[in-house]
């Protein structure tokens, strides 16, 4: 029997005032499937248009950046052009294109998506800064990508006054994050990729307890190498830089303001919610119960 696939998707309310901000966000989501036996996810949940004879393909009125950090798939645009997509694709989506993109029926894949309109996009695509002749991009696997989709989700859950502004300046520093790492792929080592992917795996984690033999092992390294490597290129070591994650995920939950300080402290698996508020006070100086 197929796992339940872990899904949110959201499509969000715009208001005159956030259109005249230049950007704003239609929808945002993700999606981690172990096998592509039902996909999309739930299609009774998303408006007609996002569905629209999904087997044929899709035409959008807006732009959509689609990342991908687990399993394989293809994506098809027009042109009859096809990619093959693997952890690290990100797929951008233009308006007035047609698009169709689906995970390998055997393995699934984890899918992170915000789509948006505005000015602003459309004024990097007219300078040439993105372009639909280019719509896969093979960025690799990134912990300040995922981090920033992780900022839109949370930050789309709750509709919060001024919510869209805050969605703008995630998206542009997205954008502005993928051109970056488009400018220096070429000069990126092999130590620089694996420790890109190390960093990955720890923000993907954050949730679960650290197991540094098995870090390793996925990176195809020896722990001792491995410790030697994290700490040159980070300046902590594994277990130290895991913490800070942790504590920087505990102060996002906490400030949603809709968990108690025992249930961040499960989530982010801590056995011993008194060792995490000490934690916690120890790393930020102000005790859980206080952030806000």
């Amino acid at each position: 029997m197929d796992e339940e696939p872990e899904h949110f998707a959201k499509y969000l309310s715009v208001t005159a005032r956030d259109t005249r901000w230049g950007i704003y966000a239609t929808t945002v989501g993700f999606s981690m499937l172990r096998s592509a036996l039902h996909y999309p996810v739930e299609p009774s949940a998303h408006p007609p248009k996002y569905l629209f004879r999904w087997e044929m393909g899709r035409i959008f009125d807006e732009y959509a950046l689609v990342y991908i950090t687990r399993g394989e798939g293809s994506f098809k645009t027009e042109g009859d052009r096809s990619y093959k997509i693997g952890p690290g694709s990100l797929i951008m989506l233009f308006p007035e294109v047609w698009h169709w993109y689906a995970p390998d029926r055997d393995s699934g894949w984890d899918e992170y998506w915000v789509g948006f309109k505005g000015d602003f996009p459309a004024r990097l695509v007219e300078e040439g800064f993105f372009s639909p002749e280019t719509p896969v991009l093979d960025i690799g696997l990134h912990d300040s990508v995922l981090g920033l989709y992780k900022d839109i989700i949370d930050c789309a859950r709750y509709e919060h006054l001024g919510f869209q502004q805050i969605l703008a300046s995630h998206i542009m520093h997205l954008l502005g994050r993928l051109s970056s790492i488009s400018l220096r792929q070429d000069a990126v080592t092999l130590e620089d990729r694996i420790m890109e992917r190390a960093k990955f795996l720890l923000a993907d984690n954050v949730a679960e307890e650290l197991d540094i033999g098995w870090l390793s092992r996925s990176l195809g390294v020896g722990y001792s190498r491995f410790r030697t490597m994290f700490k040159k290129h980070t300046g902590l070591s594994p277990y130290q830089y895991f913490l800070d994650l942790k504590i920087a995920r505990a102060k996002e939950l906490l400030e949603l303001g809709q968990y108690s300080v025992k249930e961040v402290s499960h989530m982010l698996s801590f056995d011993d919610p008194y060792y995490f508020s000490h934690l916690f006070k120890k790393r930020t100086g102000i005790p859980p119960s206080k952030w806000n």
